[in-house]
């Protein structure tokens, strides 16, 4: 007999419980019916395994950003990683399976709708469902001032969301790029320069990232390393 999956749901305080492999659609319909009210693109869904909870990946962020933040002769380096670094601190991270968790699109083809199953069969199979109601914010944080929790204004783009809450950016902050994390772990980069700028709508419960200022390149990478970790926040 196989082992038994279990999808917890730890906003609704609940759990689904199932005896043998199960597709993610099934899965998806019955959290639906516990939390009818959800808002299906901020879904999380994670395998809780010893990987999981991005131990490796947050330390080698961490690392990074406080070798910058004690980097001599660099104020505005300095400052700005250590800002970045106590934001990411502040959330938790749960391991995003790479799905669309929509349930009339996982069933809409084989491709999309995978069974949720161990080789191994004798091991219990855990995930971890969040299921939310549609946010009311959006989250702007990295190499600015005032990293915030603000309200969600559709059609807005970042510079009205810099201006009309008065966020400015760090003088170690790239000027001219910027990550956007939808709520369902899509990253896209925003062009935000005068010269640059590119229309990008956020859903509400995006994330913008504004990260640290790359000369030569040189942080280029580990921006792209924390918009990463950020695809996996667990909530807003």
């Amino acid at each position: 007999m196989a082992a038994p999956i279990t999808v917890e749901l730890p906003n609704q305080e609940t759990a689904l419980y199932y005896s043998r492999a199960v597709r993610l659609s099934q899965v998806l319909i019955d959290a639906q019916r516990i939390e009818p009210n959800r808002f299906a693109l901020a879904n999380h869904l994670a395998l809780l395994d010893k990987k999981s909870e991005m131990t490796t990946e947050k330390k080698e962020v961490f690392n990074q950003l406080e070798q910058r933040a004690s980097k001599p002769n660099n104020e505005s380096l300095n400052q700005s990683s250590q800002a970045i670094l106590e934001q990411l601190k502040t959330f938790t991270y749960l391991r995003r399976l790479p799905y669309r968790l929509d349930a009339d699109w996982a069933r809409s083809q084989i491709s999309t709708d995978p069974v949720l199953a161990f080789q191994n069969e004798n091991t219990e199979l855990r995930f971890r469902l969040l299921q939310s109601t549609r946010p009311t914010q959006i989250r702007l944080m990295g190499a600015i001032d005032k990293p915030s929790l603000v309200p969600f204004e559709a059609h807005w783009q970042l510079s009205d969301y810099l201006d009309n809450h008065h966020i400015n950016l760090l003088s170690g902050a790239q000027k001219s790029l910027a990550f956007v994390i939808q709520p369902d772990g899509e990253m896209i980069q925003l062009p935000y320069g005068w010269w640059n700028g590119k229309e990008v709508y956020f859903a509400p419960g995006a994330t913008i990232f504004i990260g640290l200022r790359s000369l030569a390149w040189e942080n280029e990478e580990l921006n792209l390393q924390i918009v990463e970790l950020l695809t996996h926040k667990v909530g807003l």
